[in-house]
């Protein structure tokens, strides 16, 4: 089973895709940290990158027992704080 999660957090959005399979290897997670994932594997670093470049960190990536956790934070666009700058358009 997938599961999607939307939940504001003060200044932020927490977005969120959990699954219940078998979990992601731990080597996974280290490499995408580290950048070194091999060349024909690289969907998940591109992600991670990508996020991390429009919102200033990347893919917060955890094993789950079952499953896999995978979350990111946007700007919350209904935040006081919350510039037009810092917004996704």
């Amino acid at each position: 089973m997938v599961t999607i999660s939307v939940a504001e957090c003060g200044n932020r959005v927490r977005i969120a895709v959990r699954d219940t399979g078998h979990g992601i290897d731990p080597k996974v997670i280290e490499r995408v940290e580290s950048n070194e994932m091999p060349g024909n594997k690289i969907g998940l670093l591109n992600v991670h990158h990508r996020v991390k470049l429009l919102f200033g960190e990347g893919l917060h990536i955890r094993r789950l027992e079952p499953g896999t956790e995978i979350a990111f934070y946007v700007p919350n666009q209904r935040s006081a704080t919350a510039t037009p700058a810092t917004l996704l358009l």
